[in-house]
């Protein structure tokens, strides 16, 4: 079976994600602290216990992603929940 490679939907793809990388690198300038935090990081941008930022992640306080038994929280998502 012969497959038809689309070399203009593989250029239009490749720029669509140089400019999503883009956005991504313009969203984290200006900042001191990580796009994404574990924890411990979290804890410390919201000055917070590390045992608070658990209880807040464990309770679905503050909006999270588990990989594998780590929580990872979005900088945005920590400062939706400092504004509450």
């Amino acid at each position: 079976m012969d497959q038809v490679i689309d070399f203009g939907l593989l250029q239009t793809i490749d720029q669509k994600l140089d400019r999503l990388m883009a956005e991504l690198d313009q969203e984290d300038k200006g900042s001191d602290w990580p796009l994404y935090m574990d924890t411990t990081t979290a804890a410390k941008y919201l000055a917070v216990s590390y045992d608070t930022m658990a209880r807040l992640g464990r309770i679905g306080a503050v909006k999270h992603k588990s990989v594998g038994s780590k929580r990872i929280y979005r900088r945005d998502w920590l400062d939706a929940y400092m504004e509450r």
